[in-house]
Formats: structure tokens, sequence, C-alpha cells
């Protein structure tokens, strides 16, 4: 039985940042404390790469 998105921003996070809370925005999650975007595929969270990062 697979996680909703909802279920994962009660359990997960920020693997990048300093373990802030996740919040749910447009099927993405998104850290509160360092603003990295990830999107969930399979149950795992991706981070995704900004368009200004080189």
């Amino acid at each position: 039985m697979g996680l909703s998105l909802g279920d994962l921003t009660e359990i997960l996070r920020c693997p990048a940042g300093d373990g802030g809370r996740l919040q749910l925005q447009a099927d993405n999650l998104i850290c509160l404390n360092c603003g990295q975007r990830f999107v969930v595929k399979n149950e795992i969270a991706i981070l995704l790469k900004d368009k200004n990062d080189n």
C-alpha cells in the first residue's frame, strides 16, 4: 500500500537542508526552511534542480 503526498508531508523532513518540514504545493514537496523542491516518484522524494542552478 503506497503513501500519499499528504502522508509524506507528515513523516518526511527535508534531506537537502536542515531537516525542515515539507509542504505540498502543486504535486511537489517544498521545504519550509530552505525552499528546496522535491517531486515524489515511487514514494521517493527527488530533489528538483532549479533552472537558475548551474
